[in-house]
C-alpha cells in the first residue's frame, strides 16, 4: 500500500512538471548597423519589451547615450511594446564619438544596453 501510495505521488508530481518562473517584465536593446563609419554614422535603436505576463510593454522608454545623439530625443512612446530611435555618432565631432559608445534604454525600472563600434 505505502509503495503504491508512493507511486501516485511521483506520477502527479511528474506530470505537474516544474513551477512556472516568474519572469518578470523585461527589455532587449539592438542596434542596426553595430559599427559606425564616417561613411555611416546613424544606426537604428530598436528596444523591444514585456510586462510580467509576456505580453508587449506600454508606456514610454528612456535612452541615453554616453555620446552622439539621439536623433528623436531621449523619451519614446512604446508602440506594441517596441521603440525606435535614430542614433548619430561622428567621430572627430563628438570627442565622445571614438571606440565602443553605450548606449541605454530603460523601461519600468528594467535596463538594456548596448554597444555600438565607431570609427
Amino acid at each position: 500500500m505505502m509503495r503504491t501510495l508512493a507511486f501516485v505521488i511521483f506520477l502527479s508530481l511528474a506530470a505537474c512538471g516544474p513551477a512556472p518562473i516568474d519572469q518578470g517584465p523585461g527589455a532587449t536593446l539592438g542596434a542596426n548597423p553595430a559599427r559606425l563609419t564616417a561613411a555611416q554614422p546613424t544606426t537604428v535603436l530598436k528596444l523591444v519589451t514585456w510586462d510580467e505576463q509576456g505580453e508587449p510593454g506600454t508606456g514610454t522608454a528612456h535612452f541615453d547615450a554616453l555620446g552622439g545623439a539621439l536623433l528623436e530625443g531621449s523619451e519614446v512612446a512604446l508602440t506594441n511594446g517596441e521603440a525606435t530611435v535614430t542614433f548619430r555618432c561622428v567621430a572627430g565631432a563628438d570627442p565622445n564619438c571614438s571606440g565602443t559608445v553605450e548606449v541605454d534604454a530603460q523601461w519600468r525600472g528594467v535596463t538594456s544596453s548596448v554597444f555600438i563600434q565607431t570609427q
